[in-house]
């Protein structure tokens, strides 16, 4: 193995790693949205989330405390982070997947003459 083919192989392992960890973040967040809904004119919150491919939706109350609002506020602005950095990683995945077959097979080749 060559030193670009070393290079590469090593950046195609950290970017994988990169996408574990992100993952793991990602089931470390409190599942759901939550939403208010006004009935009869009066608020109703509810967190909405997928079980089993189905949308479920759970009531929570009628007065939800700000720390309760800002926790899932803040875990859907880092769940959008980590979904957009995961997509930038798997596109840098497949490519450094590539450039690392491309390479092999180059070597594979000339050892083969």
């Amino acid at each position: 193995m060559n030193l670009l083919q070393g290079l590469l192989q090593e950046e195609l392992e950290n970017s994988q790693n990169r996408i574990h960890a992100y993952r793991k973040g990602l089931a470390a967040l409190p599942q759901g949205a939550l939403y208010r809904r006004f009935i009869r004119g009066r608020p109703y919150w509810y967190i909405e989330r997928r079980n089993h491919g189905k949308v479920v939706n759970q009531y929570v109350g009628v007065d939800v405390p700000k720390s309760e609002i800002d926790k899932f506020e803040k875990a859907k602005q880092e769940r959008a982070n980590y979904r957009k950095a995961m997509a930038l990683l798997r596109r840098q995945v497949a490519v450094l997947e590539r450039a690392v077959d491309s390479l092999a097979r180059k070597e594979r080749k000339n050892r083969e003459k």
